[in-house]
């Protein structure tokens, strides 16, 4: 089972990667101030329109990193 920890005001919690992966997923800590950045914006909607996620109140995307 996972730990949960605590995310600071401020910041969300988000969890990237493919279940499929060995490495499963990773956590990752942004600001939500990033969350309004048009780049941003463009990456979601990108993600969404490649690997159709749904969203829900504990949601996982799929974002390809490089």
């Amino acid at each position: 089972m996972e730990k949960k920890t605590k995310v600071r005001k401020g910041w969300l919690g988000v969890k990237a990667g493919l279940e499929d992966d060995e490495q499963g997923f990773q956590r990752f800590l942004i600001p939500i101030s990033y969350l309004y950045h048009p780049l941003f914006q463009q990456l979601l909607d990108k993600a969404h329109e490649v690997y159709d996620y749904h969203t829900r109140r504990d949601s996982k995307a799929a974002v390809a990193s490089s």
